[in-house]
Parts: structure tokens; sequence; C-alpha cells
């Protein structure tokens, strides 16, 4: 019998080796938690925000309306390191923001949605992913906006 051999039938190695698996095990299980609540934390911050900035919008659109909600999303997405906004008409023609493209079918549905986009001001134009809010607010000549985080929140407006 080698002393390989020997050391591996031990009791205190045998032991040594469940204690490892054991820490391993909640190891993992930790650090999973952990990242898991962590985006979660992120993701309700990110939502409360969104939800916060789209009510101060539509409080501007019912104080003066399509033209007044345009003025002040340009001023807001023309601020260094902005949020993503995006106003459009019903069409999909784009009325301000910093948002150049969104994916497919994204402005058509209300509520929260992950999605690509591509930033006006990027130069490279790369597309990146926002975790966005479609907002709709309905009269007769209706318009449609976008609002984001950049490293995950779009939010958008229908007014």
């Amino acid at each position: 019998m080698t002393a390989l051999g020997k050391l591996l039938r031990t009791t205190a190695f045998k032991l040594t080796l469940v204690y490892l698996t054991v820490f391993a095990l909640f190891a993992v299980f930790l650090l999973g938690y952990f990242a898991w609540n962590t985006r979660r934390l992120i993701t309700e911050q990110i939502t409360q925000t969104v939800d916060a900035e789209i009510t101060g919008l539509a409080e501007q659109y019912r104080q003066g309306g399509i033209r007044r909600l345009v003025f002040v999303v340009d001023a807001r997405s023309r601020r260094p390191g902005s949020s993503l906004y995006l106003v459009t008409t019903r069409a999909g023609e784009g009325l301000a923001g910093n948002v150049g493209s969104l994916s497919t079918g994204i402005l058509e549905t209300s509520g929260w949605t992950e999605t690509a986009y591509r930033r006006l001001d990027d130069p490279d134009g790369a597309e990146h992913h926002a975790l966005i809010r479609v907002f709709q607010q309905c009269h007769a000549r209706a318009h449609r906006g976008a609002h984001a985080r950049p490293q995950g929140g779009l939010r958008q407006y229908r007014a």
C-alpha cells in the first residue's frame, strides 16, 4: 500500500473532504443568493426611478400638452449622463429624445419589457439593452414615447 492510499483511507482525510464539500456548497449558495438579491434590488430601484420620472413627465404633459412634453424630454435627453428618452407619433416618428432605434414592436404594448436600443449620441451606433416601460396617454392626436436608464432601464410614453 502506498502512502497516498493510506492517506485517502484515513478518517481525518474523509472528514476533511466532507467539510470541504459542505463549505463549497454553502459558499455557492450564498454567492447565488447575493447575486440574485442584488439584481432584484437594482431592478427595483430602476423601476422606482422610471415610475417617478414618468409621473413627472405625465404632469408636464397635463400642464402644457405635447409641446411642453417634447420640450422637457428634449432638454432632459441632452444632459450629460441622461436617462434614455423617446417621444414618437403614433406612426413611430421620433419627436424628441436620445434613442435612435428600438426593437420592432416595442412601442405597441404598454408596460415593462426588456429590449435592444441604439442611442442617437453614440458614434459607434452600438446596440445596448435596457429595461423599458411603455407609457401611453390617449388624446385626439396620440403620441408615444420611451424613457430608460442607460445601464438597463428605458421608459416609453404615448401622449
